[in-house]
């Protein structure tokens, strides 16, 4: 009797530390989780992918697409000018665009360098507008500019550079910056038109 006592006292107290070391263990993997700190690069594309503004995607032929990222719901009215240095403007299709057009300035025979254009009830992500380019040589950039937004309730919507991302696009051979040289064997569409314009 007394040895039989003596197995179950010491399979209680067994069961006891099993359980205090299970909890042990789970507390150490859930404070050992998906907490670990960013990388300032990886920190930096997040930042860029949740960051309201205009994406630029250039395909092999040409093909450039316009794209709003992260717009606000109560977005409505979006204006802006299309301009290109270096290349050349074949056309613009809205074949597929997300948004209404209310103005286009070739549509409307405004006679201006470069392409004009109002979209209504803008918000989200969703494609502006395609435009096919010809005749690229270095140094060639796109940008949108003269940028005006209105919300829903008609008011003028501002937004810095801290808000809003909107870098445009640069063919080049020359990445370099002030601390690294940085030259290819042939030019790429880079995502920011810095790199074409002259010190």
């Amino acid at each position: 009797m007394l040895i039989n006592g003596w197995f179950i006292l010491n399979r209680f107290s067994m069961g006891k530390y099993f359980t205090i070391i299970i909890y042990i263990l789970m507390l150490l993997i859930s404070a050992c989780g998906n907490n670990t700190p960013l990388t300032p690069e990886e920190q930096a594309a997040v930042d860029a992918a949740n960051k309201m503004g205009i994406k630029y995607d250039m395909d092999d032929n040409m093909k450039l697409t316009i794209s709003t990222q992260n717009f606000l719901d109560n977005m409505n009215i979006v204006s802006f000018r299309l301009t290109f240095q270096n290349i050349t403007l074949n056309n613009t299709d809205f074949v597929g665009a997300d948004f209404d057009v209310l103005f286009y300035s070739v549509d409307e025979g405004v006679d201006d360098d470069y392409p004009s254009f109002t979209f209504a009830n803008v918000s989200g992500d969703g494609i502006l507008l395609n435009a096919q380019f010809q005749d690229i040589s270095i140094g060639s950039t796109i940008i949108i500019d003269q940028i005006t937004t209105f919300d829903n309730n008609n008011n003028l919507v501002y937004f810095s550079n801290d808000e809003f991302d909107n870098n445009g696009l640069c063919y080049t051979d020359d990445l370099s910056t002030s601390q690294i040289e940085i030259l290819l064997d042939e030019p790429i569409w880079n995502l920011s038109t810095n790199y074409c314009v002259e010190p």
